[in-house]
Protein backbone atom coordinates (compact mmCIF):
# COMPACT_ATOMS: atom_id res chain seq x y z
CA UNK A 1 0.00 0.00 0.00
CA UNK A 2 1.13 3.42 -0.70
CA UNK A 3 2.25 6.13 2.01
CA UNK A 4 1.37 3.24 4.53
CA UNK A 5 1.86 5.09 7.60
CA UNK A 6 4.05 2.89 10.12
CA UNK A 7 4.65 5.62 12.74
CA UNK A 8 3.24 7.87 14.98
CA UNK A 9 5.57 10.90 15.92
CA UNK A 10 4.01 13.82 17.17
CA UNK A 11 -0.17 13.78 18.61
CA UNK A 12 -2.86 15.68 19.00
CA UNK A 13 -3.93 15.32 22.81
CA UNK A 14 -7.76 16.77 22.09
CA UNK A 15 -9.98 16.88 25.51
CA UNK A 16 -13.04 18.42 26.78
CA UNK A 17 -14.08 20.27 30.06
CA UNK A 18 -18.00 20.59 30.66
CA UNK A 19 -18.41 22.26 34.62
CA UNK A 20 -15.69 19.87 35.93
CA UNK A 21 -12.66 22.04 36.08
CA UNK A 22 -10.49 19.76 39.40
CA UNK A 23 -10.78 16.52 37.19
CA UNK A 24 -10.17 18.05 33.88
CA UNK A 25 -7.38 20.04 35.29
CA UNK A 26 -6.04 16.95 36.91
CA UNK A 27 -5.94 14.82 33.99
CA UNK A 28 -4.15 18.08 32.08
CA UNK A 29 -1.42 18.48 35.07
CA UNK A 30 -0.79 14.59 34.57
CA UNK A 31 -0.33 14.69 31.24
CA UNK A 32 2.18 17.36 31.58
CA UNK A 33 4.32 15.49 34.31
CA UNK A 34 4.03 12.23 32.60
CA UNK A 35 3.88 12.58 28.96
CA UNK A 36 7.20 13.27 27.31
CA UNK A 37 6.37 12.08 23.90
CA UNK A 38 5.92 15.05 21.39
CA UNK A 39 2.82 15.98 21.37
CA UNK A 40 0.23 19.25 21.70
CA UNK A 41 -2.93 19.59 24.17
CA UNK A 42 -6.10 21.15 22.78
CA UNK A 43 -8.44 21.38 25.64
CA UNK A 44 -11.80 22.81 24.84
CA UNK A 45 -14.19 24.30 27.77
CA UNK A 46 -17.14 23.49 26.44
CA UNK A 47 -19.46 26.06 27.72
CA UNK A 48 -18.71 25.58 31.68
CA UNK A 49 -20.21 28.48 34.01
CA UNK A 50 -17.14 30.97 33.79
CA UNK A 51 -16.38 29.61 37.71
CA UNK A 52 -15.86 25.74 36.56
CA UNK A 53 -14.06 26.85 33.84
CA UNK A 54 -10.66 24.10 33.17
CA UNK A 55 -7.65 26.75 34.30
CA UNK A 56 -5.74 24.80 31.77
CA UNK A 57 -8.29 25.25 28.68
CA UNK A 58 -6.71 26.51 25.12
CA UNK A 59 -9.96 26.98 23.97
CA UNK A 60 -13.34 28.55 25.47
CA UNK A 61 -17.03 28.78 24.06
CA UNK A 62 -19.32 30.45 26.04
CA UNK A 63 -22.38 27.90 25.25
CA UNK A 64 -22.42 24.28 25.43
CA UNK A 65 -22.87 22.23 22.03
CA UNK A 66 -22.62 18.56 23.37
CA UNK A 67 -19.87 16.38 23.30
CA UNK A 68 -20.13 15.25 19.84
CA UNK A 69 -20.32 19.26 18.55
CA UNK A 70 -17.23 19.70 21.39
CA UNK A 71 -15.31 16.80 19.79
CA UNK A 72 -15.98 18.38 15.79
CA UNK A 73 -14.97 21.62 16.99
CA UNK A 74 -11.71 20.03 18.69
CA UNK A 75 -11.18 18.04 14.97
CA UNK A 76 -11.38 21.31 13.28
CA UNK A 77 -8.95 23.12 14.87
CA UNK A 78 -6.20 19.85 14.20
CA UNK A 79 -7.58 17.97 10.97
CA UNK A 80 -5.66 20.54 8.56
CA UNK A 81 -2.61 20.43 10.48
CA UNK A 82 0.17 18.13 9.05
CA UNK A 83 2.61 18.20 11.59
CA UNK A 84 0.01 15.67 13.63
CA UNK A 85 -0.06 12.19 12.64
CA UNK A 86 -2.08 10.76 15.69
CA UNK A 87 -4.58 12.32 17.42
CA UNK A 88 -5.49 10.91 21.09
CA UNK A 89 -9.05 11.78 22.16
CA UNK A 90 -9.68 11.68 25.84
CA UNK A 91 -12.10 12.26 28.17
CA UNK A 92 -11.88 14.00 31.06
CA UNK A 93 -13.24 11.43 33.83
CA UNK A 94 -9.76 9.35 33.43
CA UNK A 95 -6.91 9.14 36.02
CA UNK A 96 -3.39 8.12 34.34
CA UNK A 97 -0.58 5.69 36.10
CA UNK A 98 1.77 7.98 37.40
CA UNK A 99 5.51 7.64 35.96
CA UNK A 100 4.01 5.99 32.56
CA UNK A 101 4.10 7.97 28.75
CA UNK A 102 0.91 6.91 27.22
CA UNK A 103 1.96 7.94 23.91
CA UNK A 104 4.99 6.49 23.97
CA UNK A 105 4.48 3.10 24.98
CA UNK A 106 0.74 3.46 22.37
CA UNK A 107 3.00 4.49 19.28
CA UNK A 108 5.61 2.14 20.14
CA UNK A 109 2.83 -1.20 19.61
CA UNK A 110 1.33 0.85 16.93
CA UNK A 111 5.07 0.81 14.79
CA UNK A 112 5.48 -2.85 15.83
CA UNK A 113 1.59 -3.59 14.73
CA UNK A 114 1.75 -1.48 11.34
CA UNK A 115 4.68 -3.62 10.08
CA UNK A 116 1.83 -6.34 9.06
CA UNK A 117 -0.96 -4.94 9.43
CA UNK A 118 -3.45 -1.52 8.56
CA UNK A 119 -3.55 0.16 12.53
CA UNK A 120 -6.41 2.65 12.49
CA UNK A 121 -6.49 2.93 16.36
CA UNK A 122 -4.33 1.39 19.90
CA UNK A 123 -6.87 2.03 23.17
CA UNK A 124 -5.63 1.62 26.76
CA UNK A 125 -7.53 -0.70 28.97
CA UNK A 126 -9.54 -0.07 31.93
CA UNK A 127 -8.44 -1.05 35.86
CA UNK A 128 -11.46 -2.69 37.10
CA UNK A 129 -10.41 -3.19 40.81
CA UNK A 130 -13.30 -2.41 43.07
CA UNK A 131 -15.65 -1.37 39.99
CA UNK A 132 -16.06 -4.69 38.24
CA UNK A 133 -19.83 -3.81 37.21
CA UNK A 134 -19.15 -0.58 35.98
CA UNK A 135 -16.57 -1.64 33.29
CA UNK A 136 -17.02 -3.65 29.37
CA UNK A 137 -15.59 -6.91 30.12
CA UNK A 138 -13.49 -6.77 26.73
CA UNK A 139 -12.06 -2.56 27.90
CA UNK A 140 -10.68 -4.42 31.20
CA UNK A 141 -6.96 -5.42 31.59
CA UNK A 142 -6.45 -8.80 31.53
CA UNK A 143 -3.35 -9.42 34.15
CA UNK A 144 -0.19 -10.39 31.80
CA UNK A 145 -1.82 -9.52 28.79
CA UNK A 146 0.23 -7.24 26.62
CA UNK A 147 -2.57 -6.48 23.66
CA UNK A 148 -5.13 -7.75 21.96
CA UNK A 149 -8.04 -7.04 19.13
CA UNK A 150 -11.08 -5.26 19.62
CA UNK A 151 -14.43 -4.76 18.40
CA UNK A 152 -15.96 -3.56 21.25
CA UNK A 153 -14.03 -0.26 21.87
CA UNK A 154 -14.67 1.84 24.34
CA UNK A 155 -14.42 6.08 23.68
CA UNK A 156 -11.90 7.36 26.26
CA UNK A 157 -8.62 7.19 25.39
CA UNK A 158 -8.17 5.95 21.75
CA UNK A 159 -5.04 6.78 19.54
CA UNK A 160 -6.19 7.11 16.36
CA UNK A 161 -3.76 7.14 13.23
CA UNK A 162 -3.71 10.07 10.85
CA UNK A 163 -3.32 7.71 7.99
CA UNK A 164 -7.02 6.47 9.26
CA UNK A 165 -8.97 9.67 10.38
CA UNK A 166 -7.99 11.42 6.93
CA UNK A 167 -9.00 8.12 4.50
CA UNK A 168 -12.55 7.66 6.57
CA UNK A 169 -13.60 11.04 8.84
CA UNK A 170 -11.31 13.93 7.06
CA UNK A 171 -14.13 16.49 7.96
CA UNK A 172 -14.98 14.23 11.54
CA UNK A 173 -17.08 11.37 12.68
CA UNK A 174 -20.25 13.39 11.08
CA UNK A 175 -22.83 11.78 13.66
CA UNK A 176 -25.66 12.88 13.99
CA UNK A 177 -26.58 11.89 17.50
CA UNK A 178 -25.99 14.12 20.71
CA UNK A 179 -23.49 12.20 22.99
CA UNK A 180 -21.44 9.73 21.12
CA UNK A 181 -20.52 6.40 19.29
CA UNK A 182 -17.65 7.83 18.16
CA UNK A 183 -15.97 4.45 18.78
CA UNK A 184 -18.50 2.54 17.63
CA UNK A 185 -18.90 3.96 14.07
CA UNK A 186 -14.92 4.47 13.66
CA UNK A 187 -14.41 0.97 14.87
CA UNK A 188 -16.40 -0.95 12.73
CA UNK A 189 -15.51 1.32 9.85
CA UNK A 190 -11.92 0.45 10.14
CA UNK A 191 -12.21 -3.37 10.77
CA UNK A 192 -14.63 -3.77 7.87
CA UNK A 193 -11.92 -2.00 5.57
CA UNK A 194 -9.12 -3.56 6.87
CA UNK A 195 -8.16 -1.07 9.53
CA UNK A 196 -7.91 -3.04 12.97
CA UNK A 197 -8.15 -1.69 16.29
CA UNK A 198 -6.22 -2.84 19.74
CA UNK A 199 -6.76 -2.43 23.51
CA UNK A 200 -3.54 -2.61 25.56
CA UNK A 201 -4.04 -4.77 28.22
CA UNK A 202 -0.63 -3.71 29.45
CA UNK A 203 -1.41 0.00 29.62
CA UNK A 204 -4.09 0.54 31.44
CA UNK A 205 -6.18 3.81 32.51
CA UNK A 206 -9.13 4.50 35.60
CA UNK A 207 -12.07 5.73 34.01
CA UNK A 208 -14.63 7.25 36.55
CA UNK A 209 -17.74 6.51 34.32
CA UNK A 210 -19.58 9.61 33.28
CA UNK A 211 -18.98 11.95 35.30
CA UNK A 212 -19.97 14.84 33.77
CA UNK A 213 -23.78 13.50 34.19
CA UNK A 214 -23.35 12.20 37.41
CA UNK A 215 -21.88 15.80 39.04
CA UNK A 216 -24.06 18.01 36.71
CA UNK A 217 -27.13 15.75 35.73
CA UNK A 218 -30.80 17.16 35.24
CA UNK A 219 -30.43 20.49 34.24
CA UNK A 220 -30.34 23.16 31.42
CA UNK A 221 -26.79 25.07 30.39
CA UNK A 222 -26.65 27.36 27.90
CA UNK A 223 -30.10 26.19 26.62
CA UNK A 224 -28.69 22.46 26.21
CA UNK A 225 -30.48 19.62 28.87
CA UNK A 226 -27.87 17.73 30.49
CA UNK A 227 -29.94 14.75 31.69
CA UNK A 228 -29.26 12.54 34.98
CA UNK A 229 -27.88 9.47 34.74
CA UNK A 230 -31.19 7.79 33.75
CA UNK A 231 -32.03 10.25 31.28
CA UNK A 232 -28.44 9.64 30.51
CA UNK A 233 -29.32 5.98 29.50
CA UNK A 234 -32.32 6.74 27.75
CA UNK A 235 -30.49 9.43 25.60
CA UNK A 236 -27.52 7.20 24.22
CA UNK A 237 -30.68 4.36 23.32
CA UNK A 238 -32.11 7.18 21.73
CA UNK A 239 -28.89 8.01 20.02
CA UNK A 240 -27.61 4.19 18.65
CA UNK A 241 -31.20 4.56 17.13
CA UNK A 242 -29.82 7.10 15.21
CA UNK A 243 -26.57 5.26 14.08
CA UNK A 244 -28.33 2.13 12.89
CA UNK A 245 -31.25 4.00 11.28
CA UNK A 246 -27.93 5.69 9.10
CA UNK A 247 -26.46 2.15 8.49
CA UNK A 248 -29.68 1.02 7.45
CA UNK A 249 -30.22 3.50 4.97
CA UNK A 250 -27.30 2.19 3.25
CA UNK A 251 -28.05 -1.39 3.34
CA UNK A 252 -25.69 -2.00 6.56
CA UNK A 253 -27.44 -4.10 9.82
CA UNK A 254 -24.85 -2.56 12.24
CA UNK A 255 -25.86 -4.64 15.01
CA UNK A 256 -25.88 -8.13 13.54
CA UNK A 257 -23.06 -7.22 11.86
CA UNK A 258 -21.23 -5.79 14.73
CA UNK A 259 -22.08 -8.81 16.72
CA UNK A 260 -20.30 -11.20 14.16
CA UNK A 261 -17.24 -8.76 14.23
CA UNK A 262 -17.19 -9.06 17.68
CA UNK A 263 -17.64 -12.93 17.94
CA UNK A 264 -14.80 -13.93 15.40
CA UNK A 265 -12.48 -10.91 16.42
CA UNK A 266 -12.92 -10.08 20.83
CA UNK A 267 -14.16 -14.41 21.21
CA UNK A 268 -12.39 -16.38 18.76
CA UNK A 269 -9.26 -14.01 17.68
CA UNK A 270 -9.87 -14.50 14.37
CA UNK A 271 -8.84 -11.25 13.52
CA UNK A 272 -5.82 -11.15 10.27
CA UNK A 273 -8.16 -12.38 8.20
CA UNK A 274 -9.69 -8.92 8.41
CA UNK A 275 -6.85 -6.98 8.07
CA UNK A 276 -4.01 -8.79 5.60
CA UNK A 277 -4.95 -7.87 1.88
CA UNK A 278 -6.92 -4.63 2.66
CA UNK A 279 -10.51 -4.96 3.20
CA UNK A 280 -12.05 -8.69 3.86
CA UNK A 281 -14.25 -10.04 1.47
CA UNK A 282 -17.31 -11.94 3.48
CA UNK A 283 -18.15 -15.48 1.87
CA UNK A 284 -21.77 -16.26 1.35
CA UNK A 285 -22.00 -18.21 4.34
CA UNK A 286 -20.96 -15.45 6.37
CA UNK A 287 -23.34 -12.92 4.62
CA UNK A 288 -26.13 -15.44 5.16
CA UNK A 289 -25.74 -15.82 9.40
CA UNK A 290 -25.48 -12.19 9.55
CA UNK A 291 -28.69 -12.05 7.36
CA UNK A 292 -30.32 -14.58 9.86
CA UNK A 293 -28.59 -12.72 12.73
CA UNK A 294 -26.82 -15.64 14.08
Amino acid sequence: MENKQTKITNVAILLLNFNLPEMTDKLAEQIERNIKFPHKLFLLDNGSEVSKRAKHATHILEKNIGMNGGVQYLWDLVKDDKSFDGYWFLCNDIILDEGRDYLNEMSVLFEKLSQKYNVGSVTTSYHFEGKEQAVPVFMKKRVGGTFRPIVWIEWNAILYSREFMQKFFPQGFGLKTKHAFQDVVSNYVGWKNGYGSFVMDSLPILHLENQTFLKHGGKMINGVFVPDYKGLENMLVSDMDVVVKDFNSKGIDLLTERKHLHKDIDQKGNFEKYLVNGPYKQSLFEKLLIKLKI
